[in-house]
């Protein structure tokens, strides 16, 4: 049995998600199974998802995987190469993954590669370091690292999300010496997990691009209220001096002075938001930032990798799986986080905490997802 790996979001599960999987047992055999590393309560746009880990990763199971384990905090909510980098390794950490998928709009395996081994280069590491001296402080950095490789190989980086998801997806594997196999799927279909979630907060309750089953299974999430998690930022930015968050991820260059002014006259995140703009900082980027200063997660914090793997669900050939990483993971599987929580490294506590708060803000206790327990798919036979 092919074990092969899937770091996802599934915000929400839709009918792309169900082809990449359907093409994995086209190329990997009926068998395959397919085990994802999934954003937890946070994603990688700087939101609060939308519906809880649990209940997205049974809508998972329901449509072709067979485990999930969590992508938590703060990598689910951090810019591209580190959110690549903590799925990556987790991946690389159970110890049992044999092929890894991701999609791309592309499609073009040996162009991604290609980018991933430039963008890794002595040469543009260099290159980067030399246009500091005259970098314009206006522009993004994701603006001012496509500049550098065009100047450098006189091309630009990939135009496509999916496709600079997967060059840093490359770029962990070959970091952290990951031998699996990579299997560049191209996107079709054009589904958009950001039009379903705008469809569905304007009360459309299944809208077409979600597999038959999935609407049901999603109203039984916990859904946040996005109001109380506006006022937990607030409070924090009102009460806590910019000087314990200024070395924040984000929070550098001035920013923590600039968020501590914006919350006093702001009543709504939309509106701290809106004071926050700038053109050198995407929104996602900002939204990343405030969760970052509310959680004292810094850049080093980003740079370490998760310390254990949450099971958040599986399927019955899902517990093979489960049962061959027990033997060969390098990192605790966890089943049960409270059984956990007691020895987690200090990442693992903001993690918890980010999880409280969102717990919160659904309405339920603070430990709400520390009492939980994997879903568990059963099937006929």
């Amino acid at each position: 049995m092919k074990i092969v790996g899937i770091v996802c979001e599934y915000h929400p599960f839709h009918l792309g998600h169900a082809r990449q999987i359907a093409c994995i047992r086209e190329r990997y055999g009926a068998d395959a199974a397919v085990v994802c590393v999934m954003s937890g309560n946070y994603v990688q746009r700087g939101e609060a998802a939308m519906f809880d880990k649990y209940t997205r990763a049974y809508a998972a199971l329901a449509n072709g995987c067979d485990l999930i384990a969590e992508l938590p905090y703060p990598w689910s909510c951090a810019q591209a190469p580190f959110f690549a980098a903590g799925g990556i390794a987790l991946l690389r950490a159970m110890g049992c993954v044999d092929a890894v998928c991701f999609g791309s709009e592309t499609g073009d395996a040996a162009y991604l590669r290609r980018t991933a081994r430039r963008l890794s280069s002595p040469d543009f590491a260099e290159a980067m370091r030399r246009s500091q001296e005259t970098r314009d402080g206006a522009v993004s950095d994701i603006r001012h690292r496509e500049a550098v490789y065009r100047a450098l190989y006189g091309e630009g980086l990939p135009a496509g999300a999916n496709d600079m998801l997967g060059v840093e997806y490359l770029i962990a594997m070959e970091r952290t010496g990951f031998a699996a196999e990579s299997f560049v799927l191209r996107r079709e279909g054009g589904w958009s997990a950001t039009a379903l979630r705008e469809a569905m907060r304007a009360g459309e309750a299944a809208p077409h691009g979600l597999p038959t089953g999935v609407p049901d299974i999603l109203r039984t999430a916990h859904r946040p209220d996005p109001s109380v998690l506006a006022h937990a930022l607030l409070t924090h930015f009102l009460l806590t001096p910019p000087e314990r968050y200024a070395d924040c991820e984000g929070a550098g260059g001035g920013m923590a002075y600039r968020i501590a002014r914006a919350a006093q006259t702001c009543t709504t995140a939309d509106e701290l938001l809106r004071a926050l703009a700038c053109k050198s900082v995407t929104h996602a980027a900002l939204r990343r930032t405030l969760w970052h200063c509310l959680f004292s997660v810094t850049r080093d914090d980003l740079r370490t990798t998760p310390e254990r793997a949450l099971i958040l669900g599986m399927t019955e050939r899902g517990k093979a799986c489960l049962a061959r990483m027990r033997k060969s993971a390098v990192v605790p599987v966890v089943t049960r986080p409270a059984r956990y929580v007691g020895s987690q490294a200090q990442t693992a506590k903001k993690a918890a905490t980010a999880d409280g708060l969102y717990a919160l803000a659904c309405g339920c206790s603070a430990d709400h997802f520390l009492r939980e327990a994997p879903r568990i798919l059963q099937t006929d036979g």
